[in-house]
């Protein structure tokens, strides 16, 4: 960014393992504009799982990074941490349990090391929890779980504050479940939401949308949701403006630390 912040790239989902988001991976390398960035991804939400990965591993190698990991479950060290985090070209953070991962994160100071990475131009990108972490708040279905299987609702959860606003990933699914409309239903919120193989890019000051190919006969879109009184409202996001602008679509007044100076 220009004023040395990297970009942000947000995805709304989709299967990486199966190329489902290639395009939106290449772009993200290609922000870097160097050759063999250093990629580094943070699979704490999933609970960092050998074949995930691998995926990852496999998907940005393919691009041309150097591609490692950062496993918390080691317990690495402070030192470690921070060499891999600042080390950066590239950070990605992949899906799974926000909150958890976001409690790891402050635990580990993590959040404070991504805050720094991006400062001095690192480009932070992820999917799902990897898209939510960026935002102020993301609606997550990880937030509130109970003592049983299906007592458990969907909530908000505070995340880092890069991007203003609340973030919804996978919103075309989302918007299809009745848990989730009945959560809409009873609450006044504005939102960004994302759709699997949509993903929302921030740099510069500006914002512009990206899709990866089409799902379901359409072009992926990524939306300002509105939900007042049991009423939703939809508005597809223009294909790019500025950050001011995506701040007014999310309910705030502010840009997020995005919009600092």
């Amino acid at each position: 960014m220009a004023d040395g912040r990297g970009a942000i790239v947000a995805i709304g989902g989709g299967e990486l393992g199966l190329g489902e988001t290639e395009s939106i991976d290449r772009a993200i390398v290609d922000l870097r504009g160097r050759a063999g960035p250093r990629h580094l991804f943070i699979p704490t939400a999933s609970g960092e799982p050998e074949p995930y990965i691998e995926n990852v591993a496999r998907a940005y190698g393919a691009l041309g990074c150097a591609c490692f990991a950062l496993r918390l479950k080691a317990e690495p060290s402070a030192a470690e941490i921070e060499d891999a985090v600042l080390g950066a070209d590239i950070v990605y953070v992949g899906g799974g349990d926000t909150a958890t991962m976001l409690r790891e994160w402050r635990r580990f100071g993590v959040d404070r090391l991504l805050d720094r990475a991006w400062r001095n131009g690192t480009i932070l990108s992820g999917l799902s929890a990897g898209s939510i972490c960026w935002f102020e708040r993301g609606l997550s279905d990880s937030a509130s779980f109970g003592e049983g299987a299906d007592d458990w609702d969907y909530a908000t959860v505070e995340a880092l504050g890069f991007l203003p606003g609340a973030h919804c990933p996978h919103y075309d699914e989302r918007a299809r479940e009745g848990k989730f409309r009945a959560w809409l239903g009873r609450t006044d919120i504005d939102f960004i939401g994302i759709e699997n193989l949509a993903a929302l890019v921030v740099e510069d000051g500006r914002f512009r949308t990206l899709a990866a190919g089409r799902r379901e006969g359409r072009t992926p879109r990524s939306l300002a949701v509105s939900s007042r009184g049991g009423t939703v409202r939809e508005a597809e996001l223009p294909r790019e403006g500025t950050l001011a602008e995506l701040a007014a679509l999310s309910g705030v007044s502010g840009e997020g630390k995005a919009g600092a100076r």
